[in-house]
């Protein structure tokens, strides 16, 4: 075992004890006082950056980020060099970030790229906690406190952020901030915003059904699905006046391409006993998907739930029907879970969190290791035993809608 290797294994553990001493009744009565809960944040940011900067190694995808920013920064079109459209499936949207991460590793090659990145990524993960403590504030020991700090020291934002460096964190943040105009009613700002996160992962126009069914009005519904395609077209068209001989045809072709293998995960693991259609189902993964999250949305919307529970039913349901997967996807159920975390049954969160924690735990070592320490089919099975328990828990929530006060 290498030294990154150990860092790996003695983090992941670190931040998995420091979430459950969290969850000792005495210690949380001791943290949630308002003096003690900013030490504890500040405690948890300095362990945070002082374990990013101690990986001297990166992970592969993110790592590859950086040719992608120095494409930019030579003012080079990416889209054609990238086979199949593997590596970056997304708009152009975050370019200019890697350009700027690798430029600083460039010029202080002390840290990785990754480092760089994952500074920026800290923005909109404290801004997620701080979400979570203010929609779950009460009385004078905030019970947003304790919420907050779980969802920061928890293993899975320490793994899929702090240690893989994936930018799904930032796509939520857009989406929680892009809500919060939305409930003060400035609609137009709100689709920018939208519109910036689907350019960061196209994975999240998955919540404009949760939009469009709570705005109630036709109107609004057509302000802010215009805003946000002309928020799209106007990012791609700033890309193409920047880089020299855009190729357009190419660009779009990746935002099609969903990331992540088949059969690894869920419906298509099943499949997979069947090589034609798994085949079959590979190669027309989107009208797959889309046939499926359409049926998924018509039946969270007959039970009218609030929208937070409409955004959490959709990111279970999605889990189930998805035909493509990558295990950062876990990650967008963490902010909804201990946003609504009160009011969900402590039995499934707990069952959750014993699942999941293992089955990241080892699909990781496999990372840090760049081999398969642990057996493939180990690692599938778990998570198979994963998808089970999320097809239980969205039925669970399905037929007993929660009782939450509708944000709009």
């Amino acid at each position: 075992m290498d030294t990154y290797q150990f860092l790996f294994v003695f983090q992941f553990l670190f931040f998995t004890l420091f979430s459950l001493i969290i969850q000792i009744p005495a210690v949380q009565k001791k943290i949630s006082s308002k003096n003690n809960f900013k030490i504890v944040i500040f405690v948890i940011a300095a362990l945070q950056i002082i374990f990013m900067g101690l990986l001297k190694k990166e992970v592969g995808d993110i790592a590859g980020f950086s040719l992608i920013g120095r494409y930019f920064r030579q003012k080079l079109d990416y889209y054609p060099n990238d086979l199949n459209h593997l590596r970056y499936p997304f708009f152009p949207f975050l370019i200019p970030l890697y350009a700027v991460a690798d430029l600083l590793n460039e010029k202080m090659p002390l840290f990785t790229f990754s480092f760089y990145l994952k500074l920026f990524l800290l923005i909109p993960l404290y801004f997620l906690a701080y979400q979570i403590y203010a929609l779950n504030k009460k009385g004078a020991h905030p019970r947003g406190a304790i919420l907050s700090l779980c969802f920061l020291a928890s293993p899975l934002t320490y793994s899929i952020i702090l240690f893989h460096g994936q930018i799904d964190v930032l796509v939520l943040g857009l989406f929680f901030l892009s809500v919060q105009f939305l409930i003060r009613k400035r609609n137009a700002l709100s689709a920018v915003i939208y519109g910036f996160c689907v350019a960061a992962k196209t994975w999240s126009i998955i919540f404009l059904p949760s939009i469009f069914f709570f705005q109630k009005k036709i109107s609004r519904l057509f302000l802010f699905g215009t805003t946000a395609a002309t928020v799209l077209l106007a990012q791609v068209a700033a890309y193409e006046k920047w880089v020299y001989l855009p190729n357009l045809s190419s660009l779009v072709e990746a935002v099609g391409k969903p990331g992540g293998p088949t059969g690894i995960w869920g419906i298509t693991y099943i499949l997979s006993l069947w090589p034609s259609i798994i085949l079959w189902v590979t190669k027309n993964n989107f009208l797959f998907f889309v046939s499926l999250f359409l049926i998924l949305q018509i039946a969270i919307i007959k039970k009218g739930p609030d929208f937070w529970q409409h955004c959490f039913l959709t990111i279970l349901g999605v889990y189930i029907i998805i035909p493509n997967w990558g295990v950062q996807y876990l990650f967008w159920v963490l902010p909804f879970l201990y946003l609504l975390k009160d009011h969900l049954r402590p039995k499934e969160t707990h069952l959750f969190f014993l699942l999941t924690i293992p089955y990241v735990f080892t699909t990781y070592i496999n990372v840090a290791f760049s081999s398969e320490a642990i057996k493939a089919y180990l690692i599938n099975g778990l998570g198979f035993i994963l998808w089970v328990f999320m097809v239980y828990w969205f039925l669970k929530l399905w037929k007993r809608p929660m009782e939450i006060k509708d944000v709009f």
